[in-house]
């Protein structure tokens, strides 16, 4: 009976040690995965504390902009004073220049290698990298207290930026964490799915904070703000490829909806024209007249003369009505009184005339029809 019973226990001894071994795994990969997140999370925190509660960095990033925006203005100079040329003497001005562009460069190297007044910025880069960690890896994410590098009341400004160039846009100007994904799709599908990814910072603080979901800040971007110096046709094209893909896209989702039941009918209907039907050239021989002329089906001919017609003289009479517009009281056109003693000369009737008695009988002879009043 012992023999039975240590043999029983013999044979399960593999499957306790089994199990045993089994929750001794699980129970080292949770200590292991606890003590991960505990250091992660033990950085996060001093990264929090370093960074001011991000308070004080907002100075430094906007140092870190100007500095950036004095070294572009000096690479201009640079370019139009001639300093870049291979072959010609430069400028008398290029030494100069050149001791600017290089202390600029300088002073941003060290910026971004968290030196002097920069640190606090550097910082607030190195929490929202340890926070995507994080999240990522399913650890918990304790509060920043009183503000530091979360902006979760205020939200987030996305951004879409072209890895080629730098070149940046934004997608959405109060979004959340849960909405990540969501920019992150309609950022790649402007650029056909690659060439593109999306950035954040919070509302108020400059682009130049902006971090990527993997937790990487811009400015470590090797094509950060490149196209404020220089222009890649390259990156056009992909942005037109972007463009044409979502162009193609929305048809066949405008197509597709327009297929479905429309008012509980069966009847599928044609998508409408997104895009003007273009009208043919016109030909070099064609002027836009005889076009029209066309269109209308007017057809021009000749014009024949059958028979000449002779030419009659027309004539106004003067007592026909004209058809004239008449201004002003209607006896301005009542025509005048005809007088007849106007047209006929007057009567000559008798003369009186006081001559003596001595020349009366030769004043009648001389003028007959006179009567002489003596």
């Amino acid at each position: 009976m012992a023999f039975d019973q240590f043999v029983h226990r013999f044979r399960k001894a593999p499957l306790v040690l089994l199990s045993l071994a089994f929750f001794a795994g699980l129970a080292g990969e949770a200590a292991a995965e606890s003590a991960f997140c505990s250091t992660v999370r033990a950085d996060y925190q001093r990264a929090l504390r370093n960074s001011g509660g991000g308070g004080g960095g907002g100075g430094s990033v906007a140092d870190l902009g100007r500095l950036r925006r004095q070294l572009a203005d000096a690479q201009n100079d640079a370019r139009r004073a001639g300093c870049r040329k291979l072959f010609g003497k430069p400028g008398k001005n290029c030494g100069a220049i050149n001791a600017r562009i290089n202390k600029l460069q300088g002073d941003i190297s060290r910026a971004k290698s968290g030196g002097g007044s920069f640190a606090s910025n550097n910082s607030r880069y190195e929490a929202d990298r340890l926070r995507s960690i994080l999240r990522r890896n399913g650890c918990d994410v304790p509060s920043s207290g009183g503000g530091g590098t979360e902006y979760a009341s205020s939200g987030y400004r996305t951004l879409c930026v072209r890895t080629c160039d730098g070149y940046y846009f934004p997608i959405a100007y109060s979004s959340s964490r849960s909405r990540f994904k969501i920019d992150e799709a309609v950022c790649q599908s402007m650029y056909g799915g690659a060439g593109a990814e999306l950035y954040y910072h919070s509302n108020g603080a400059p682009s130049d904070t902006a971090v990527s979901l993997r937790g990487e800040p811009l400015s470590n971007l090797g094509t950060a703000f490149a196209y404020r110096h220089f222009f890649s046709p390259s990156c056009q094209g992909q942005l037109q490829r972007g463009l044409a893909y979502l162009g193609e896209a929305f048809i066949a989702r405008a197509s597709e909806a327009a297929s479905k039941t429309v008012s509980g009918k069966q009847t599928p209907t044609r998508a409408p024209a997104l895009l003007p039907t273009p009208m043919p050239r016109i030909a070099a021989g064609q002027d836009p007249e005889t076009l029209a002329n066309l269109a209308g089906r007017f057809v021009v001919e000749p014009v024949v003369v059958e028979e000449e017609v002779e030419e009659v003289e027309v004539v106004a009479s003067a007592t026909a009505p004209a058809d004239v517009r008449k201004l002003g009281p209607d006896y301005y056109y009542t025509p005048p009184i005809k007088i007849e003693a106007l047209r006929n000369p007057p009567q000559t009737g008798p003369m009186f005339t006081l001559i003596g008695s001595a020349h009366a009988d030769e004043a009648g002879r001389d003028m007959p029809g006179r009567t002489t009043v003596q």
